[in-house]
């Protein structure tokens, strides 16, 4: 009777968990419909007071605008005094201005890109923004680089240098279909004005299993493990594994939509992931300038040095805490998958699009290596030599919050990162 009565409530809150779901995807669409409809914030650009509006909300989060007035922008046509920052790798200076936009797909080395850019905000390289981003947020960045940059009758005498990290959580669903676009727009735009401010679109792939691998031990175990089975995740791997994780992800966003809690609600999209699918995320890949393997994560940082002169690119790897475990305590893959030869079986089976895109990002990552100098490879064994040993993720910033979140304690900080 109690194992009945148990059931009931399970099911009672699941049920409660989707329609929940759903009124909140039907609030953010109503949202940005709204958000879409209105005229574009008013704003004083990228020094001085920042509106009280998205663009101000969404950039000023976890930063004072007498920060944000002292050191994001250059004149135009002058470098940023940085000094101090050279280093042997090093060939580009920062550029007088740059945006950077790094698609942070969940597994992918986003965490120790997000150190990279949050060291080059501090050293006064750039403005970062990033990890929680809403439809609303994006749209008044947009409307503020529209009113300086495209609409503008002549150019800026002052650039933006951005360091965007654009988190690909449910919110971001808009990316591929909106801010893909806008970015292509406001290159050719810019390259009409000659205005000497480069776009840099940026992400990161994964060979299948070990995606799958990374995503279940940081995410879904610990989840099985306090469910005790029972659960939409069910009780292992093999039975949670869904379908075309990273290519799903990179093109509508919100992988918890199709990995997380809330799973049913769109895993029957995931399976019918197909040819049209894949169509229309090599057309929006086609526009970032690096879609680089994970296994090439140094070259990658290296190429975006070169491009823009970001100076700051020495970290050490960021291993972000396994969920639901004990303190310190961290699955290997031998453990969540006795029987390997099964756990590819099975990733075959239920991601051959996810296989298609490492496959063809491979091929194409490594064809741009193969066209850098001699000199590109020798200062890259020099990069190398400079990292640090890899570190457990401590803080994480968020803009939602406007503090920072300590992983570790699971305590909120008024202070940003260090």
């Amino acid at each position: 009777m109690a194992d009945t009565r148990l059931g009931c409530v399970k099911f009672a809150v699941l049920v409660f968990i989707e329609i929940a779901a759903l009124f909140c995807a039907a609030l953010w669409n109503y949202a940005q419909a709204s958000v879409s409809a209105r005229p574009p914030p008013a704003a004083s650009g990228w020094l001085g007071e920042l509106p009280p509006s998205a663009l101000g909300a969404s950039l000023a989060s976890n930063h004072t605008a007498a920060r944000l007035s002292a050191i994001h922008s250059a004149p135009r046509g002058e470098a940023l005094p940085i000094a101090g920052l050279a280093a042997p790798w090093l060939r580009t200076p920062p550029a007088p201005g740059a945006i950077l936009i790094d698609r942070h797909l969940h597994k992918n080395g986003g965490s120790t890109m997000r150190q990279i850019l949050l060291a080059n905000e501090r050293a006064g390289v750039c403005q970062y923004w990033g990890y929680w981003q809403t439809p609303a947020g994006w749209n008044g960045v947009m409307a503020e680089l529209r009113r300086s940059l495209l609409d503008a009758e002549r150019p800026p005498d002052k650039l933006p240098w951005l360091c965007i990290e654009a988190h690909a959580s449910a919110t971001t669903a808009n990316f591929m279909p909106v801010v893909v676009p806008f970015v292509v727009e406001l290159r050719a735009r810019l390259a009409a004005l000659a205005v000497p401010t480069r776009v840099l679109l940026v992400t990161r792939v994964r060979e299948p299993l070990s995606y799958y691998l990374s995503f279940y031990k940081w995410k879904v175990a610990g989840i099985q493990r306090e469910q005790r089975g029972g659960h939409e995740y069910g009780s292992s791997f093999l039975e949670w594994a869904p379908h075309n994780l990273q290519a799903w992800s990179l093109l509508n966003g919100g992988i918890d939509t199709i990995a997380g809690p809330l799973g049913s609600l769109a895993r029957p999209r995931a399976r019918a992931f197909g040819a049209r699918e894949m169509r229309a995320l090599s057309s929006k890949l086609a526009h970032f300038d690096i879609v680089a393997p994970l296994e090439y994560f140094d070259e990658h940082l290296l190429m975006i040095a070169d491009a823009i002169g970001l100076p700051l690119i020495s970290h050490s790897a960021v291993a972000p805490p396994h969920m639901g475990l004990k303190k310190g305590e961290r699955l290997s893959d031998a453990l969540v998958c006795p029987n390997m030869t099964r756990c590819r079986e099975r990733v075959r089976a239920i991601a051959p699009w996810d296989a298609q895109l490492y496959s063809a990002a491979r091929a194409t990552f490594r064809s741009q290596l193969a066209a850098q100098p001699r000199s590109f490879h020798r200062r890259l064994r020099l990069f190398r030599a400079s990292r640090a040993p890899a570190q457990q993720e401590g803080r994480v910033c968020c803009a939602r919050q406007g503090k920072c979140h300590d992983k570790a304690t699971g305590a909120w900080l008024a202070q940003p990162l260090p």
